[in-house]
């Protein structure tokens, strides 16, 4: 997820976060491990080597339940709070029997925007965030290539490769029409 990589990129820029896993699949550990910006890689199927005796917080991206749940039990008293930013995996849906749902939330973009604007003022939101967005672009040019392709024919001929987790991970799409 590019989003989970501009998380990362913004947690390793910062000298006070955390330790961080990046959570992906087999097929894309390599690649996770090659942007050198999480502490450590692991395969969805590790939940159970993950350290569970430090509080912890996850940042869902995939919403796919019986991850999570298995990832919420494994951490259990540990589990500080679940944060739901997106939902790829949406068809499998981000319920499960495990998923401890009073320290679970999802993060809504526009919120945060109005807190950050009432916090920095709008010209302090624009400055910080567009600082940010430049160094983050001019990583992502380390290991993005950016595929650039014309018109709603390419869109379909690349939707369900995009759906279905099909494409490359340092692929970055951009469709004009």
């Amino acid at each position: 997820s590019k989003t989970s990589t501009g998380l990362a990129f913004a947690l390793k820029d910062d000298a006070d976060a955390p330790t961080t896993i990046g959570l992906t699949s087999a097929r894309n550990k390599a690649f996770v491990e090659g942007l050198e910006l999480y502490d450590r890689a692991m395969t969805y199927d590790a939940v159970e080597a993950i350290y569970a005796s430090l509080p912890t917080l996850i940042v869902v991206l995939a919403g796919y339940g019986p991850l999570l749940g298995a990832l919420q039990k494994r951490l259990g008293a540990n589990l500080q709070k679940s944060v739901g930013v997106g939902l790829t995996h949406w068809e499998q849906g981000p319920t499960h029997a495990d998923i401890i749902a009073e320290r679970s939330t999802f993060f809504f973009v526009p919120d945060h925007i109005d807190k950050r604007m009432a916090d920095w003022g709008t010209q302090g939101f624009f400055d910080k965030s567009g600082a940010f967005l430049q160094r983050s672009f001019q990583d992502s040019q380390r290991w993005m290539a950016i595929n650039e392709l014309a018109g709603l024919s390419s869109l379909e001929a690349v939707y369900e490769g995009v759906l279905n987790g099909k494409r490359p991970a340092e692929e970055g799409i951009v469709i004009t029409l």
